[in-house]
């Protein structure tokens, strides 16, 4: 288990960090939305894992857009003591086989030299050990929806 610097998290504030670093990866008929309330409650999470598990699902994200019109989407809202962030993507989607692999380590669906297989498995745990989660739905044809749940950040 990895040693992690908690604290309370904008996550709006995350989510624009996160954006800019991947901006320049969406392609020119990607639209990317963001809606994240700015009032929404701080989560509890190391601020670098955090950029990390939503610059993967922004990267993955991208990846599924490629050659396809159509949008990402990030939004967030409260829920008890939790925040619950939706990505979205009007991607290709993915199969029924592939979706239950999806966190295996080392599973890829991207051409060699393009994915490690690592990157979902990494985020899973690291949502685990923040004591949040992480589900994905997807269906081809239909795109993917990730959903983050995190703990809300004591006061």
């Amino acid at each position: 288990r990895q040693r992690y610097q908690e604290m309370p998290v904008d996550l709006r504030g995350a989510a624009e960090k996160a954006q800019l670093l991947v901006g320049h990866r969406l392609g020119g008929g990607t639209r990317l939305r963001v809606d994240i309330p700015a009032g929404l409650p701080q989560v509890r999470f190391d601020p670098a894992c955090l950029l990390q598990v939503l610059v993967n699902l922004l990267l993955n994200a991208a990846d599924a857009m490629e050659e396809r019109e159509g949008g990402i989407s990030m939004s967030a809202r409260s829920e008890g003591q939790q925040v619950v962030l939706t990505l979205s993507d009007e991607g290709a989607g993915m199969a029924p086989e592939v979706l239950r692999r999806i966190f295996e380590p080392l599973f890829t669906t991207k051409s060699p030299g393009q994915g490690t297989g690592l990157g979902l498995p990494i985020a899973r745990q690291m949502m685990k050990d923040h004591g949040g989660d992480i589900a994905l739905d997807s269906e081809p044809g239909a795109g993917t929806r990730v959903t983050l749940t995190f703990k809300i950040a004591e006061a």
